[in-house]
Parts: structure tokens; sequence; C-alpha cells
């Protein structure tokens, strides 16, 4: 079995792109370094055989059997899985009202729904074979987030309800800002509602949508949480 190991951001070098998990001096994998390899190293066809047998005793492809680097990209299933654990959480609402203050307004609205779900993800989320080690790496770039709180005033049978939609931006997600609990949130835009029609009310439900944003750290870095450890369980596959 190979040996799993957690990575994450080292600085980025232009010339490989950005395999943080590789460090100057030690690139495995390179097309340089594994050209030479290859070049004194020619397989005999009992080494090719052998090579064969082997690679059926490894993780990754036939190649990886010599126990070079291969990399596999699981950028889309993040985003794929964060939004679905994002959509679950949500609507156990004892989740996210954990860590949301309570807010009673003025003018009798009351928060009773929240749907959140990040844009685009990009950045870095990879698990890799290097030198018979399973690694796993997370480190997204800044990422948007869509909200929308619902309100409601009054009973369910008799009230009015009403919407409030807002963004908000985490500046990197990656395995310290995990573990240190530094998910951070920036950039709270809330748009005022078309309903209801008076004014103070629609700029009452706008801020209290900017509050609800602000207080989602703990939520939102504990399904990041999840996310990481879901991807330490591909590192395993």
């Amino acid at each position: 079995l190979f040996e799993t190991e957690r990575m994450s951001g080292l600085p980025c070098n232009n010339q490989q792109g950005y395999h943080y998990w590789w460090s100057e001096d030690n690139r495995v994998g390179s097309s340089s370094s594994l050209s030479k390899d290859l070049d004194a190293n020619k397989l005999t066809r009992e080494e090719s055989l052998k090579l064969e047998e082997d690679s059926q005793k490894v993780k990754g492809s036939k190649w990886n059997a010599a126990q070079t680097f291969e990399e596999r990209s699981y950028l889309a299933w993040a985003e794929t899985e964060l939004n679905d654990m994002l959509e679950a959480r949500c609507n156990d609402a004892t989740l996210w009202k954990r860590d949301v203050k309570e807010s009673k307004m003025n003018n009798g609205w009351e928060r009773f729904m929240l749907k959140m779900k990040s844009k685009k993800l990009t950045g870095n989320c990879s698990v890799v074979l290097s030198r018979g080690k399973m690694k796993h790496g997370l480190d997204l770039e800044a990422t948007e987030f869509e909200v929308r709180v619902s309100y409601m005033k009054g009973d369910l049978m008799n009230g009015e309800m009403t919407t409030v939609e807002g963004t908000f931006k985490v500046p990197e997600i990656s395995i310290e800002t995990i573990a240190d609990d530094g998910v951070e949130i920036s950039e709270r835009k809330a748009k005022e509602p078309k309903f209801p029609k008076d004014d103070d009310e629609k700029k009452a439900l706008k801020e209290d949508c900017e509050l609800v944003m602000k207080d989602l750290k703990g939520f939102l870095t504990e399904t990041t949480r999840l996310l990481e450890q879901k991807l330490a369980e591909k590192a395993k596959d």
C-alpha cells in the first residue's frame, strides 16, 4: 500500500505550472529527467514483463508502475461535491443557524431558509502519485458564492414571504486555511428585494442578508473541511 500525504501551497513555479508539491530541486516526472532516465536504462524484455506484472500491484496507470509521477485533477468533482454538500447542509437549518447570529427585525420579518452555492472553482484540487506515495492537494483561488435568504412575516398560511439575493467571496480555500479555521468571507453584497414595497423594509432586509453572509464563516469552513476529507479518500482509492 502507498503512503498517503497531504500537500498544499508551496510557491508556484511558472516553468512547471501550478504543481505546488514539486520542490525546485526534486522535480520528479519532469520531461528532461524522465527522458534521461529512459535513455540510460533501456528496458530488456524480462524487465518489461516484470514492469507489466508490477503495474498490477500499484496505484495509478501502468506507466506509474515505475513510480514516477502522475497527477489527476479533481477540480470539476470538487465543484459538484461542494455544491451538493452546501445544498444538503443548508436544508438542515440547525446547521447554518448554529453559526448565524439571531436577528429580530423590528418590522416583523424573520429568516426561515438559506440557499447557497459556489460559482466556478479555479486553482488546484488534485491527487498525485509520486515516488510510490499518493498525495492530495487542495489550493483553490478566490471563489465567489451566491446566497439566497428567504424571509417570512406572519405565519405560513397567511403571512408574507420574500427573498434576498447576495454574493460574497472567499480569497482562499486550502488545507492550511481549513485547518486553521481561516476561511475568510469578504466583499459581501446583497440586493434589495422587489417585495415589500416599503423602502425601509427593503433596506433592512438587504442589511440583514449581509449580516447572514458575514456569519457563514464557521458553516463554510466546516463544509470545506468535509470536502477535503472526501478528497483525501480519493487518494486511497
